[in-house]
């Protein structure tokens, strides 16, 4: 984080997401952070995600989330840094007995520019989410002992509401995989 031009103002978003036996939420570990929002579902495979923000100082360095004790969990984190947005107007999150993750819509009245986050607990390994409708859009996996975690994001600019498509995902899918998403509206 070091190597981003962070000033006094600008908007840290950070999603945070675990996938593990018991679909735990990575906590916060730098001060500063107000939680948004933490949407997890349980089955074989679970998955955790959480959500933080904090409007920096511009003397941040670096950003810590407690990556827990399970050696046997995947763990992703994905880091935005946002300027001239002073607030989060809303947020909404849903699960999905699915690694694919469910389509979550926001709507707002003073916002016009929205951020979604995708997170699926499974066995697949490198697991890759596809989404054809989200600018920027990132997928992420983290293989562990057991559990695997992939944390995919993109965002749009919307006018009233949105929705995003749905993820097209690079694996099968399981009965026994799970699947969370979160919208933002910034």
């Amino acid at each position: 984080m070091s190597s981003i031009d962070i000033q006094s103002g600008d908007l840290i978003l950070v999603a945070a997401a675990s996938g593990g036996s018991s679909s735990v939420y990575l906590p916060m570990v730098s001060s500063g952070f107000t939680s948004l929002l933490e949407v997890g579902t349980a089955s074989t495979y679970d998955t955790g995600l959480a959500t933080y923000y904090k409007v920096a100082t511009g003397a941040e360095t670096e950003v810590v989330v407690d990556s827990g004790s399970d050696t046997n969990a995947g763990k992703v984190v994905i880091l935005y840094v946002l300027r001239e947005v002073s607030d989060i107007d809303s947020q909404s999150g849903s699960t999905s007995s699915s690694v694919i993750p469910p389509q979550v819509a926001i709507t707002s009245s003073s916002k016009n520019f929205a951020i979604c986050f995708f997170a699926g607990g499974s066995i697949i390994g490198s697991l890759e989410y596809t989404n054809s409708s989200l600018e920027g859009f990132q997928s992420v996996s983290a293989s562990a002992n057991i559990y695997d975690m992939t944390l995919a994001s993109g965002y749009s600019s919307f006018v009233g509401s949105f929705t995003p498509d749905a993820c097209g995902i690079s694996g099968s899918d399981s009965a026994s995989y799970t699947a969370v998403a979160a919208t933002l509206a910034l």
